[in-house]
C-alpha cells in the first residue's frame, strides 16, 4: 500500500473532538453540523448527532499518523497503528476504576517487579480484582464497577454496569495486550442460577473496548427459572485471527459450525431484547425499530414503550421483515451448545422445542402436579425418578379402577435404553386409548414402538394384543378424541369379556416400549 505524509498543520487539524488525539483509528463518526470527528478509541458523547465517515477513512487508509503516546516515535498507518497504539511501551495507563472511584493512579502495564496495574489493584483496589473469571449479580441496586482479571497469564479489564431502575446488566471484557504479537481473545458470559441447574450463554464478542454484552433482567429471569443468585461466568477463549472485529469473528466460529447459514443476513434479524433470532410475529413501534413476539409481550406488561428509542409499540407487524424472515435458513438456538441443525423458520422451532442439546420442561404436567423445573436431557430421567418417583413405572403391568359410565385418564413414565417414555391411558365415552411420547429428540421416536397387552382378569386367558408407533412429546395427547395412527384404541365391547365386573372393578394391562 501506498503511504502519504501531510503537513504537520494540517494534521493537527484531524483530531477526534473527546481525546483530542489523531483521527487514525476507525470508525470515524463526524458531527452532522460539520464541527469535527470522533475516533475509534471513544464512545461517541451522542450517537444520533454523529454520522459515519466512510469517506474520511477511505482516505486515511493511506496516510501515516504518529502514535499517540508521549515518547513514541513509530509511525506507521491505521491498519496498524491501533494494534501498536494497545501494547506500546510508552502507553501510561490510567486507573480503570478512576470515573468512580477518583482513583489518580497513572502507570504502565508491565514493570521491572511485575504487572504494575496488577499490583496497584492488590495494594488500593483488592476487592475489584477477580481471581476467578466470575462473579454475582444482583439487578436491586444501580452499580458501576470495573475490575481486573488475570487469566491465561494475560490481564483483561472487566467492566460491569447494573441498571437497576431499568432492569439492564452491561458487560464488557476488554484484553490489554501486552505485545503486538499477544494472542487475541474472545469471550463469552455464561449466567448460571445458584445452584447451576440452569444457564443462560450469551453471543461471543471480541475482547476490545467498547464491545458490550446486553443482558435483561426479563430474561435471565425466564431462562434461569427466577433465580435468588445469578452467577456470571467470564469464558474466555482463544482466537487464531488477528481480525478481532465482532462481527468476523462470531461469524467466524459459528460458520465452523454450520456453512449453510448466512450468517452475516441473519444478524440483522436478531431480537435487540433477548438476543434470539426473530421469528414470526415480528413487531415494530412507531419509529420502525423491530422485536420478536415473546419480547412485545413482555414490553407491554412493563412499560409499553420501545427499548430503544421509547416510542409505542401497537399491532404493528413487520410483514416485510416476516417474509424475509421465512426465506432464511435458521441455525438451532442451541447451535452454540453443538446442535448442527439448520432448517427454515416453519421448522426451526418444532425442532427447538425437542432438541437434545437444549433444555426441557419437566414432563410430568399432570393435574394436580405443576414442576418449574426445567434442564437438560440427559437430567430428565434423572429428575422424575428423585422428584416425581410415583409417576415412574418398576414394572410393566397397570393395574386402574374401572366403572363402565366414569371416565379414567393415568400418566406414567417408563425409562428404556437410557430415555424416558410418558405414558397415557383414557377411557371414555366406552372407548379405551393408549399412546407413549418419547421425552427426547424428535428425530429418535422413530426408532421405537410400544406393545400393549390387555389381562384377562376372569382367569379365561383370553389375549387381547396391539402393537403402536411411539409418538413426539410435541404432539398433543389429546388428539386421542379423534384417533391418529400413533394412536392404539379399542371399544369398550372388544374387552368387556376381560374385566371382572361390568359396573365395577379393576382393569390391567402391560404395555412396554420395544426397539423398532
Amino acid at each position: 500500500m501506498s503511504k502519504l505524509t501531510i503537513p504537520a498543520e494540517v494534521m493537527d487539524k484531524m483530531t477526534c473532538l473527546v481525546c483530542k488525539k489523531y483521527l487514525s483509528v476507525f470508525p470515524i463518526y463526524t458531527k452532522m453540523d460539520g464541527s469535527g470527528g470522533c475516533c475509534g478509541r471513544c464512545p461517541l458523547p451522542d450517537p444520533n448527532n454523529h454520522v459515519r465517515d466512510e469517506a474520511f477513512e477511505n482516505i486515511a487508509r493511506y496516510l501515516v499518523f504518529p502514535c499517540s503516546h508521549e515518547g513514541c516515535k513509530e509511525t506507521m498507518t491505521p491498519v496498524h497503528l491501533e494494534g501498536h497504539e494497545a501494547c506500546c511501551v510508552f502507553r501510561k495507563y490510567e486507573c480503570p476504576s478512576k470515573s468512580y472511584s477518583k482513583c489518580d493512579w497513572k502507570g504502565a502495564l508491565l514493570g521491572a517487579s511485575g504487572s504494575d496495574l496488577k499490583k496497584h489493584f492488590q495494594d488500593k483496589h483488592a476487592d475489584l480484582l477477580l481471581t476467578t473469571p466470575s462473579f454475582e449479580l444482583i439487578f436491586n441496586n444501580t452499580l458501576e464497577e470495573n475490575m481486573l482479571l488475570y487469566h491465561f497469564e494475560e490481564l483483561f479489564i472487566v467492566k460491569k454496569e447494573i441498571d437497576a431502575r431499568r432492569g439492564l446488566f452491561f458487560c464488557t471484557v476488554e484484553h490489554l495486550r501486552s505485545t503486538e504479537n499477544s494472542d487475541t481473545y474472545m469471550y463469552f458470559l455464561r449466567c448460571e442460577s445458584g445452584n447451576k441447574d440452569y444457564f443462560y450463554r450469551g453471543p461471543e464478542k471480541a475482547t476490545k473496548r467498547n464491545n458490550t454484552t446486553k443482558l435483561t433482567m426479563d430474561v435471565l429471569k425466564e431462562r434461569l427459572q427466577d433465580p435468588a443468585v445469578i452467577i456470571v461466568n467470564i469464558e474466555i477463549i482463544k482466537s487464531n485471527n488477528e481480525d478481532t472485529g465482532e462481527n468476523n469473528v462470531a461469524e467466524r466460529f459459528e460458520m465452523n459450525i454450520n456453512p449453510n447459514v448466512d450468517w452475516q443476513m441473519l444478524s440483522e434479524l436478531e431480537c435487540p431484547i433477548c438476543l434470539d433470532y426473530m421469528l414470526a410475529p415480528i413487531y415494530q413501534c412507531v419509529r420502525g425499530h423491530s422485536i420478536c413476539g415473546k419480547c412485545k409481550k413482555r414490553v407491554l406488561e412493563t412499560a409499553g414503550n420501545c427499548p430503544s428509542c421509547k416510542q409505542p409499540f401497537h399491532d404493528t407487524q413487520n410483514f416485510s421483515l416476516e417474509k424475509m424472515s421465512q426465506l432464511m435458513v435458521y441455525p438451532c438456538k442451541f447451535h452454540k451448545s453443538g446442535c448442527n441443525f439448520a432448517s427454515k423458520s416453519a421448522e426451526i422451532m418444532v425442532h427447538e422445542d425437542s432438541c437434545e442439546y437444549g433444555s426441557y420442561k419437566c414432563p410430568v404436567d399432570t393435574e394436580g402436579t405443576v414442576c418449574e423445573w426445567i434442564g437438560s436431557s440427559s437430567k430428565v430421567i434423572e429428575h422424575v425418578s428423585n422428584n416425581h418417583e410415583e409417576y415412574l413405572l418398576k414394572v410393566s403391568k397397570i393395574k386402574v379402577p374401572f366403572a363402565r359410565n366414569e371416565p379414567r385418564t393415568e400418566v406414567k413414565f417408563v425409562s428404556f435404553q437410557k430415555m424416558l417414555f410418558k405414558i397415557f391411558f383414557i377411557y371414555k365415552q366406552k372407548k379405551f386409548f393408549w399412546t407413549v411420547q418419547l421425552v427426547g429428540p424428535t428425530k429418535e421416536s422413530k426408532n421405537y414402538k410400544f406393545e400393549v397387552d390387555v389381562i384377562d382378569m376372569t382367569g379365561d386367558k383370553k389375549r387381547f394384543f396391539m402393537v403402536g408407533n411411539v409418538a413426539n412429546l410435541d404432539d398433543d395427547w389429546r388428539r386421542v378424541q379423534r384417533p391418529r395412527g400413533f394412536v392404539l384404541f379399542a371399544a369398550l365391547e372388544q374387552l368387556e369379556g376381560f374385566i371382572r365386573e361390568d359396573q365395577g372393578g379393576d382393569f390391567s394391562f402391560r404395555i412396554k416400549v420395544i426397539k423398532s
